[in-house]
């Protein structure tokens, strides 16, 4: 292929050998790590060297406006359960960088999603001030005249 693109461009590829052209083509991908990379594949050249900038709470003015819920393998050995890797799930306010809950659980599912909503709830409740818990409504009676 390489020899067709240089008879196509009017150069002299019948004195090379296909090793040479190997060797040169290695010789190139090593010195031009970057370029190489965009050439194959523009995405993973993107998240590979291009720099990343922005904030993550541009568009949150108040606590509690924006909770992220992400769930991750651990790779500690000191979360390991009966020989399986457990998943570290976990709830990060973003407003203040805060985690609200993180728990330990045997996989990703649904069931460590909604534990972990409950416990997020539950920290909730328990931080708000007592302004903010509604009382319980004196019923009244009705009486018709």
């Amino acid at each position: 292929m390489i020899k067709k693109v240089l008879a196509a461009r009017g150069a002299d590829g019948d004195g090379l050998s296909s090793r040479s052209i190997a060797r040169w083509l290695d010789k190139y991908k090593a010195e031009h790590r970057a370029e190489y990379e965009l050439m194959r594949d523009p995405d993973g050249w993107r998240s590979k060297y291009r720099i990343a900038v922005g904030k993550a709470d541009e568009g949150i003015r108040h606590i509690n406006d924006e909770v992220q819920i992400d769930a991750t393998a651990s790779d500690v050995d000191a979360v390991v359960v009966n020989g399986r890797r457990c998943y570290i799930v976990g709830a990060i306010e973003v407003y203040t960088r805060r985690a609200i809950a993180l728990l330990i659980e045997g996989g990703e599912s649904s069931y460590a999603l909604r534990r972990l909503i409950a416990s997020c709830y539950l920290t909730w409740v328990g931080s708000a001030s007592s302004r903010w818990i509604a009382a319980p409504r004196k019923r009244r009676s009705r009486r018709y005249a």
